[in-house]
């Protein structure tokens, strides 16, 4: 399976495994620290935070300030080094704990962290770069530290692709959490609707005016794509969404369109909701 990339399915020790647990870097020699991290061996972090078995060859090591930041293996190219895993999976014991984005070679320190607080999350974050610097590495990172902090997020994939890769990198006891949704897809059994005029239970009318605001201009930029689409059209369609999520009875996207399509549902609608609706747009 897909979430096999990075753990397998047993726990069972090796005497290999149990040979390299036992050589500490202190019991190392120079010389075979050094050949260590150009030869192929079992990873030097051999377990998970969560007590999952690494299935990783490394090869060679790049170190900052002492500390192995990136690792080259053998199965899967470049991973994060066995310091850096450390760190990703630290919120599972320490939530909520910084949110890690990356590091500073200083030249007094050496490895300096770059933190974000956990409470800084609650405001918007922009990732920048040009195609292949690293935004969805960063993105799938981010993911991977909720998932050990215990927490739960939402990602939205266009391409379909980033999304599958996630799956490989999530702990194992997180994947239980996992609800995959596939609009459009004719591939699983149950397929999933999206309601555009759904609005959740508000507590003020601000509140309330705020989530229908969202989701006209929502409709408005989906619909705005169409060469029927104009000045008038763009009044009908807000002022039926409008009153749609107001109204008691719950509407959707195709309620709208049928309604918009006869005469008599057009004229009912506009009376039971708003006769300034009426008078405007259908009169």
């Amino acid at each position: 399976m897909v979430f096999d990339r990075f753990f397998g399915h047993g726990g069972e020790d090796s005497s290999d495994d149990q040979s390299s647990e036992s050589t500490s870097g202190d019991e190392a020699s120079g010389d075979d620290q050094t050949e260590n991290t150009k030869s192929t061996r079992l990873s030097s972090a051999q377990q998970s935070a969560a007590g999952e078995q690494y299935q990783l060859a490394d090869q060679d090591t790049t170190r900052v300030g002492g500390k192995p930041i990136l690792t080259e293996t053998a199965n899967e190219g470049t991973v994060a080094g066995s310091y850096v895993r450390e760190m990703f999976e630290a919120g599972m014991y320490n939530a909520p704990a910084p949110l890690w984005v990356g590091y500073t070679e200083d030249p007094q320190t050496g490895f300096r962290e770059a933190p974000l607080r956990f409470d800084s999350l609650f405001r918007h974050n922009w990732i920048a770069g040009t195609t292949g610097y690293g935004k969805t590495t960063q993105l799938l990172n981010m993911m991977v530290q909720w998932a050990y902090s215990g927490y739960g997020f939402t990602y939205f994939d266009p391409k379909g692709q980033d999304s599958r890769e996630l799956l490989r990198m999530l702990p194992k006891h997180r994947l239980e959490d996992v609800v995959w949704i596939e609009p459009g897809s004719t591939t699983h059994d149950n397929t999933v609707g999206m309601n555009f005029l759904e609005v959740p239970e508000c507590e003020t009318t601000e509140e309330l005016e705020n989530e229908i605001e969202n989701r006209v201009e929502n409709l408005k930029a989906v619909f705005d794509t169409s060469d029927y689409w104009g000045i008038n059209m763009e009044a009908i369609t807000e002022s039926m969404a409008r009153a749609m999520m107001k109204s008691e009875k719950p509407f959707s996207i195709i309620d709208m369109y049928f309604i918009l399509l006869n005469a008599d549902r057009r004229e009912d609608f506009a009376r039971k909701s708003s006769p300034t609706i009426f008078e405007i747009h259908f009169q």
